[in-house]
């Protein structure tokens, strides 16, 4: 089988690995460009760049995913080859550029005052260039596989590869559609959860369905990050499944129920606040507000990151009036025990709190 892996972060590295040591590596990885991160501004790698390269894998890092037809302007590029089928142009890839534009002096263009004109654009070739884009992309793709790559798939990209284009989306659709699956559920406390493989379409995640498979274990003490790992690992072990059954033509993929469809939203630092008064309330001992914090530590840490902002009546040895991180909890019969924090400005460390506190 031949295909196009699209991912980015460690839940698609998790499933790229694992494709790849069950002899089902991809022929190419596309994936975002590499960010700056931290306040000296280092570029980072995404998660799943640095499994391609280990592997010998060739990867490009388009900006966008937007085509261009140099003729029409339009947003259709069609190969040399073959001016009938359309092709993908990945715009500002590192990997990509085959060609790039510089200004030089128009000498002849000088007035008597010896002024100088306007600089012209001229092109050049990129030298030591591995080729042009329709050396990869216009070749006979039997599927591409999309798993969390952060960006929509136009249409013409979608229309490519002679299968259509897969996708690993961590919930039991059509139930949780959308960017925050994984978090959506332990918001909600949901005590199941599990992995589709779909076929990509227009619209998010509507697409029909190949597999889906439920988690087996609970998920009531499940981070963030600890579901995300067993629901990447469960996706490609279906994946390792599904792959070969569909390319010979084993498997029809079925129309979701939309009717039954719900969508998940992006949170914001807001919907990760956490007031200061409940997180009191759960110290203590009310046993509704103890279960709601500890869902929305669980589920919205690192991103956005919980908070709180600390007031007078202090009921741990923070200082007053400061913004804090609440980084990891657990409750304790009726109680919220947080077990790391940070203060504005500081190292995280463990609180300490007062049981007299508490009491009053």
């Amino acid at each position: 089988m031949r295909y196009i892996f699209f991912g980015t972060p460690e839940f698609a590295a998790i499933i790229l690995e694992k494709l790849i040591e069950a002899g089902m590596p991809p022929a190419l990885v596309v994936t975002n460009p590499d960010k700056p991160v931290g306040r000296k501004q280092v570029l980072i790698s995404p998660p799943v760049k640095e499994v391609a390269e280990r592997h010998g894998i060739s990867v490009l890092q388009p900006e966008t995913l937007k085509t261009k037809n140099p003729a029409e302007g339009g947003v259709l590029a069609r190969s040399k080859d073959d001016p009938i089928r359309p092709g993908l142009s990945l715009k500002n890839s590192i990997a990509n550029q085959i060609e790039k534009s510089m200004p030089v002096d128009n000498q002849k263009g000088r007035g008597p005052a010896g002024n100088r004109t306007p600089e012209t654009l001229v092109t050049i070739q990129v030298p030591d260039h591995p080729g042009p884009t329709t050396d990869i992309v216009y070749q006979d793709w039997d599927f591409f596989l999309v798993v969390a790559y952060g960006k929509i798939i136009p249409k013409e990209i979608l229309e490519i590869p002679r299968l259509g284009v897969l996708n690993v989306h961590p919930s039991l659709l059509p139930k949780y559609r959308g960017p925050t699956p994984i978090q959506t559920t332990l918001l909600n406390g949901d005590t199941t959860t599990g992995v589709s493989i779909m076929l990509l379409d227009e619209e998010i995640d509507h697409g029909p369905i190949l597999k889906i498979s439920n988690f087996q274990f609970p998920i009531s003490n499940e981070t963030y990050a600890s579901l995300s790992e067993k629901l990447a690992h469960l996706g490609a072990d279906i994946l390792i499944e599904v792959l070969p059954k569909y390319v010979h033509g084993k498997i029809t993929p079925v129309p979701q129920e939309h009717e039954k469809a719900t969508c998940t939203k992006k949170f914001t630092t807001e919907d990760a606040f956490v007031p200061y008064k409940d997180l009191a309330a759960a110290l203590g001992g009310d046993i509704e507000k103890t279960r709601h914090i500890d869902r929305i530590i669980r589920a919205l840490n690192p991103e956005p990151g919980v908070w709180t902002r600390t007031e007078n009546n202090q009921i741990l040895d923070l200082p007053k009036n400061k913004r804090v991180k609440l980084l990891e909890a657990e409750t304790r019969g009726e109680k919220l025990i947080l077990n790391e924090v940070q203060v504005e400005g500081q190292k995280p460390r463990i609180p300490t709190q007062s049981s007299a506190r508490l009491s009053r």
